[in-house]
Parts: C-alpha cells; structure tokens; sequence
C-alpha cells in the first residue's frame, strides 16, 4: 500500500478561519465554529451552546461546503470535523484549519483515517510545544495517509459508518440502561429512607440489608483538580466550586486553559465535592452528566468513574 500526504487528498492549500473577536458574537446569524465546538467524537455541541456571527462579516469562500474537513490547530490537537449537507450553515475560527478533498475522493474515508493510531500519534509526536501546543497547516497536510482507489475508500467508509452506528446504538442503550438503574437506585434508596427515617434519629440499626462502607471503596480514583485558571478564554473550561450546587453543575466556567492531562478531564459519571475555603460551600456535590472538555479546579476534588455504593446492595 503506498501512502500519499493529506494536501495530495485534497484541493488547493488548506485555509485557516476568521479570527472574529467574541464582541462581535451576534445572538443568531452565522454559526461560528470554534474549536471547542468540535466534540471527542467528531461531532458538533448542541446549538445551545453555539456562537454566530453577522454573516456579512464572512467572506462567501469562508463558508463551509459538504465535505469539507477541520482541523484544530490547538489545544485539542488532531480532532476533527467532516462537514456534512443538512447541518446549520456555518463558517469556522482562525484555530480550525480547513481542508476541500478533491471530489473523486471520500471525504468519509480522510476523515476515518485523521482517527487511527498512526495519525494521532504523528500529531501528538510532531507538535511544536510553546504556551500552547500548535500544529499548523503546513503539518497538517504533509500528513501521509494510506492510498486507495476511490471506490475502495466508499467501501471502507459504508462499512465504518455501519459499524460507527451500531456501536453507538451499543452505547445509547447502556446510557439508557444505566439511567434507569439510577433512577430505580434513588427511589429505593427513598423509600428506604423515608422508611427508616425514625429509627434512624433514635440512633437504631441500618436496615437489615444495608451496610456501611468507608466512602473511598465506592470509586476507582480520587483526584485533585488543577490550579485555579484565570484566562477569559480557552479550549478546556474549568469549573470552580461556585459551580458545585445541590448535585448539579451551575453558572459559568471559572476560567479556562488551553492545555491539560487528559486524565483530568471530567466524564459523564464524576463527581465532584467541594473541599475547602467556604463553609457555605463545603461538602457541595455535583454530577457531571455531559462529556465536554471541561477540567475542575484545585478546590473540588473528582471523584472519578464512579461505581454504585455497596450500601445498596
């Protein structure tokens, strides 16, 4: 098999985006792709949290078109969106780089490809590490991908897209399996309480299938967050424990880093307890239920991939 670099895929030069400062966001317009639009997963975050911008201020040759491939240039190296007929119009950030696949080629398959090993490790071996790590276009297309005729890359793209949703249907349905088993876990562990609530107070027995256990064995790991963050903008948000409240993630990010371990991003299933500096916040739990690239201050400590209590079972 020979391999060809990325810009031979490809036509023209690839392109950086607009660089719009956040004053000129407009409440609707343009959809403004930044790169922390762009998910783990290669998808899109919800338009909730999109950003738009006066389409007069984009230039008609900065518009997306189905196909077309992004890059992110930093922070959050080598992710990667294909562009698709049938999403909201939209224009990308100076920090996405684009790339047009010439049209005998499958943009599916390139962007299979910008998943694999070889690929992401090329990136991550070859960035130029500053404040920040970069790897700008240049780098981007010299990337050598594996050749193959363009009714072979449909073929392994149809057979990836297939596999692709079935494996998502998988992992929906333990979503879904695992919710209800949180929920049906909280109304018993309701009853159950409500039950016992005055034997509880007159300092009586657990019931009789209850147990206690020392909180520590109910997680795989415990985490300290990072140092507090001060920049207004970023790729990775960072939660601060005016964020933890009653179970749930509140109000904005704290600040926000372009750069950190990967171990300290949060996953839907952590928790997060706030440890120290205010006694009107201590002890303030929250779930984190949505994979975003969020990270958490030194103040809360993770409680990460959580496991049921054994006091359930």
């Amino acid at each position: 098999m020979s391999w060809l670099a990325l810009k031979r895929f490809c036509l023209g030069v690839p392109e950086y985006g607009l660089n719009v400062p956040a004053e000129s966001y407009t409440p609707e317009g343009l959809r403004f792709i930044r790169t922390t639009d762009v998910t783990e997963r290669g998808g899109l975050t919800p338009a909730e949290d999109a950003v738009f911008i006066d389409p007069n201020d984009a230039d008609p040759s900065s518009r997306l078109q189905d196909g077309d491939l992004l890059f992110s240039r930093s922070g959050t190296l080598g992710r990667a969106l294909l562009y698709r007929r049938g999403m909201e119009q939209a224009t990308f950030a100076g920090y996405l780089v684009r790339f047009r696949p010439r049209p005998e080629n499958d943009p599916r398959y390139i962007y299979y490809c910008s998943l694999a090993d070889f690929f992401q490790n090329t990136v991550r071996s070859e960035a130029v590490s500053s404040t920040i790590s970069n790897f700008n276009a240049e780098r981007y297309a010299n990337l050598r991908l594996p050749w193959c005729i363009p009714s072979k890359q449909r073929a392994i793209a149809d057979f990836l897209d297939a596999e692709t949703a079935r494996i998502d249907a998988l992992i929906a349905k333990k979503r879904r399996m695992r919710q209800l088993l949180g929920e049906r876990i909280t109304a018993h562990v309701e009853q159950k309480t409500r039950a016992s609530s005055i034997s509880m107070v007159e300092d009586d027995p657990l019931p009789e299938k209850w147990r206690s256990v020392v909180l520590r064995r109910c997680f795989e790991l415990i985490q300290y967050g990072i140092g507090e963050a001060s920049r207004e903008v970023g790729t990775i948000a960072v939660l601060g424990m005016g964020n933890v409240d009653h179970g749930e993630i509140v109000g904005n990010p704290g600040g926000f880093v372009d750069q950190i371990d990967p171990s300290l991003l949060l996953e839907p299933g952590d928790l997060l307890f706030n440890r120290t500096n205010s006694l009107a916040l201590v002890g303030k739990v929250a779930l984190v239920r949505d994979s975003t690239a969020t990270t958490f201050a030194s103040y809360p400590c993770a409680y990460e991939r959580i496991t049921w209590p054994t006091v359930l079972t």
